[in-house]
């Protein structure tokens, strides 16, 4: 019984004295052969290019005759498609005839809208000033036939606001330093501008008379304004009512067939009608008068 148990334990001992010496065997212990030979090692060679070899073509085909078949489009499969995820609609789509002229309307009654007394500042307009310009010069080292007229004949400017032809064929020039009307040969300055004023934009009426949307920005801060020029008569009239105009944005302006003036500013659209002496209010706040201009 004593030897049996001695034997277990020695046996246990050496089964101790196994394990710690297994643990100690790190890969740093793993002993790899220093020359392998069992297996065939890898070889670096230069590489090589092979030598260049002509392409020959074989005259075996002689001629060769395309064949030709109808095609028709409108038998191509099809299928609904969705470009916005790619998925197909279940059904095509509905086409429905769209009648503009059908659409709900409402009446418009010009006699039944408000309206204010038209009323004119006048005053002799000064003598225009005289500039022998000639005509536009060609742009020096311009091949494309470019022509200008600028400072060098009397036009003085550094920006150009708005430009208009009238009807018997002058053009008339605003820009930052004066109100000019040109002949092609000779230049009018109507008026010298202050740096705190600019015209946006010019209309003829049908008496002759050159309508002028601008703007002032010192009288009242940032005022719009409507003046009138009269070149016969030699008289330029101010819109007295002008102060009730929007100050933000410029003036649009637009003449109807029947010698109306459609003025229209960030407050909605005046209609001035000179023959009657009034001035209609026809703003609306769904918007509907900015559709004119």
């Amino acid at each position: 019984m004593k030897l049996e148990k001695r034997l277990t334990n020695l046996l246990l001992f050496a089964l101790a004295l196994f394990c710690i010496a297994s643990c100690k065997k790190t890969p740093d212990h793993i002993p790899f052969p220093e020359n392998e030979t069992d297996f065939p090692q890898p070889v670096s060679k230069p590489l090589k290019f092979s030598d260049v070899k002509k392409i020959i073509w074989t005259k075996d085909v002689k001629q060769f005759k395309p064949e030709f078949k109808p095609f028709d489009f409108n038998r191509l499969p099809e299928k609904i498609y969705d470009s916005s995820g790619f998925i197909p609609f279940a059904r095509k789509p509905d086409s429905v005839k769209f009648d503009f002229d059908k659409l709900p309307d409402t009446a418009f009654d010009y006699n039944k809208l408000p309206s204010i007394p038209l009323k004119f500042e006048t005053s002799l307009l000064e003598t225009p000033q005289l500039i022998r310009s000639g005509p536009p010069r060609l742009i020096d080292g311009n091949t494309n036939l470019i022509f200008q007229l600028g400072e060098s004949q009397g036009l003085e400017s550094q920006y150009i606001n708005s430009i208009f032809e009238d009807k018997t064929g002058f053009l008339w020039i605003a820009t930052d330093k004066g109100l000019y009307r040109y002949d092609g040969t000779d230049l009018l300055l109507y008026a010298h501008l202050k740096a705190d004023f600019l015209i946006f934009n010019m209309i003829e009426d049908s008496h002759g008379q050159i309508w002028i949307g601008s703007r002032d920005f010192q009288e009242g801060g940032n005022m719009n304004n409507l003046s009138i020029i009269n070149p016969q008569a030699g008289i330029i009239k101010r819109l007295a009512n002008s102060k009730g105009f929007g100050n933000v944005g410029e003036v649009s302006m637009l003449l109807d067939n029947t010698g109306k003036i459609w003025v229209k500013d960030d407050s909605g659209v005046n209609i001035i009608d000179e023959n009657s002496g009034i001035i209609v209010n026809a703003r609306d706040t769904r918007g509907w008068v900015m559709s004119v201009f």
